[in-house]
């Protein structure tokens, strides 16, 4: 098995950092590059719908600014306090739907391996629409390892 390169995916939750253990641990034993990708869903708002009238006011150019600049912060602490400095690492910040961004990434970037929790901050919408994990896992042409917050319990049907 050669693995040259790792994809450690991440929206910053305890849940989805867990594994970044995994990832540099892999990363280190295989000498192994590690680029870490955080996804940035675009904002829709519904065009009718006037928000101003409940006092709300919004520009989506802004909070996606913000949002970008949440990211780099958060990286550069993950990279500052949680891997060590020779190992060969950089991070990417895309935007779109975490899973198709996640594989596309990968695929473009000739990954080896991608890396990431089970769960992340989703909710109700996991139920709905299925994890982002649980769709990475069936659509990517490369490995996947998945790793489960110890915290997360999972009862049996």
């Amino acid at each position: 098995m050669k693995i040259n390169k790792i994809l450690f995916t991440t929206d910053f939750s305890d849940y989805s950092l867990y594994p970044l253990n995994y990832a540099v641990d892999l990363a280190e034993k295989y000498s192994a590059s590690l680029t870490l990708i955080h996804v940035i869903e675009p904002i829709i708002a519904p065009v009718d719908y006037s928000w101003e009238s409940y006092g709300v006011v919004y520009n989506v150019s802004e909070i996606e600014k913000k949002a970008t600049e949440f990211a780099k912060q958060e990286f550069e602490t993950i990279l500052k306090d949680k891997i060590p400095a020779q190992l060969k690492t950089n991070y990417e910040i895309c935007y779109g739907k975490p899973f198709r961004e996640i594989i596309n990434f990968a695929k473009k970037g000739k990954f080896d391996l991608i890396v990431m929790s089970t769960h992340g901050t989703s909710g109700l919408s996991e139920i709905i629409f299925g994890t982002t994990a649980s769709k990475v896992v069936k659509k990517s042409p490369i490995p996947v390892l998945t790793v489960r917050h110890p915290d997360h319990t999972f009862k049996m049907p």
